[in-house]
């Protein structure tokens, strides 16, 4: 690393290792041609998969609140049955 105490924009270091910028066929988290352990790091699938269900469940309650609101203002009632009840 440069021997100022500021690092470049290509040159950053986080716990005493250099970090360099994203290469294109590069590896980006750990040098190439190095022997790694795939345990040490995280598995992103099911990350996503947890990630995609929030967004599913988030945008068929919209839906259904949407829907809801609707039915209520074509009907002037939000009963379900369309009856009012008895007073």
């Amino acid at each position: 690393m440069a021997s100022n105490s500021r690092a470049t924009s290509a040159e950053l270091t986080c716990c005493g290792q250099l970090l360099r910028r994203l290469r294109s066929g590069a590896a980006p988290v750990v040098a190439a041609g190095t022997a790694t352990d795939p345990s040490m790091y995280a598995d992103p699938i099911p990350q996503a998969l947890v990630l995609t269900a929030i967004v599913i469940s988030f945008a068929t309650t919209a839906l259904l609140l949407v829907v809801l609101l609707a039915s209520r203002g074509l009907n002037d009632t939000d009963h379900v049955d369309g009856r009012e009840p008895e007073a």
